[in-house]
């Protein structure tokens, strides 16, 4: 367990937050940020209770990591690491804007997040 700790930890490029639905404060989920020695890569990751899945919270988790990842962490790249049979989450992450780069990962960019974060606050 120390060494998995020792691994995730390694560095100042991590993040990890719990989700809170905002009516009644409920940690709904959790997300994080760590570099992968691995797979030399920053990995995200999302995890939403069962029961509040489908509910768009998801969503607004990962384009608020988005956020932290390139404006907070100042990161160029991220990546997640899911099959693309899971169609729940392939849909979510190319709702926000993730291209699948392989089999394993889809990434998003930094210039690409501006781009499309840009072009939504711009409809308002």
């Amino acid at each position: 367990m120390r060494e998995w700790y020792k691994n995730w930890n390694n560095g100042t490029d991590n993040y990890y937050a719990y989700i809170i639905r905002k009516k009644d404060t409920v940690p709904i989920g959790e997300v994080d940020i760590h570099y992968s020695v691995y797979c030399q890569k920053h990995i995200i990751g999302i995890v939403i209770e069962a029961k509040y899945r489908g509910k768009g919270y998801a969503e607004n988790a990962l384009n608020s990591l988005c956020d932290t990842a390139f404006h907070k962490l100042n990161l160029d790249k991220i990546y997640d690491d899911f099959p693309a049979t899971r169609t729940a989450a392939e849909k979510v992450f190319s709702k926000v804007g993730f291209i699948r780069e392989d089999d394993e990962f889809v990434a998003m960019t930094k210039d690409r997040y501006n781009k499309i974060h840009k072009k939504q606050c711009s409809r308002f």
